[in-house]
């Protein structure tokens, strides 16, 4: 069997669920890049200059609270996508059980949703991580009283590929073995 063929079949399921998989991409992609934007806002030094001083009174308090808001955003994330991740699998049960039946098994069943979970969470970092670091450099002004270079903060890169990819990862492991029912 050729390499590209659980990832071609993975691709047309994805095509094929279009009216499906669109707006779950989509909305994973928006959180995605508001957890990048909120993960930005809490390295961002600008946030925490208050009257000039570099740390100023109560700059503690607003980096308790978005360490706060990021962790509520990825816990948000986490359901959201287990939620969708079964809600989708249960509305392709004719398709995999057709799969079953052409002789297809367990195993290949996994490798298809495999793929199609890593490329969704290809779409969902590149697209997420674009859109965050998007509306971070138009948001950023608003914060500060004249423009500054944009610079990408590495913990809020890091802190969405590490959600995404460790709820991804789980999202994987709970399909492996999956047989339709």
């Amino acid at each position: 069997m050729k390499p590209t063929f659980y990832p071609r079949l993975a691709w047309m399921g994805i095509k094929k669920n279009a009216r499906l998989y669109v707006p779950y991409l989509l909305s994973c992609a928006f959180m995605t890049a508001m957890l990048y934007v909120i993960a930005y806002l809490a390295v961002t030094p600008a946030l925490y200059t208050v009257n000039g001083k570099v740390n100023g009174s109560g700059t503690s308090a607003v980096a308790m609270t978005m360490s706060l808001g990021s962790f509520v955003v990825s816990v948000f994330i986490a359901l959201f996508l287990f939620y969708t991740n079964s809600f989708l699998l249960r509305r392709r049960k004719k398709e995999f059980g057709l799969y079953s039946v052409l002789g297809m098994d367990r195993g290949a069943l996994s490798a298809i949703l495999f793929w199609e979970t890593l490329l969704a969470a290809a779409f969902t970092l590149i697209a997420g991580l674009g859109l965050g670091l998007l509306l971070s450099a138009l948001g950023f002004p608003l914060f500060t009283a004249h423009i500054h270079f944009i610079v990408v903060q590495r913990h809020g890169v890091v802190l969405p590929i590490l959600n995404d990819a460790l709820l991804y990862c789980i999202s994987s492991d709970k399909t492996r073995g999956y047989s339709p029912k």
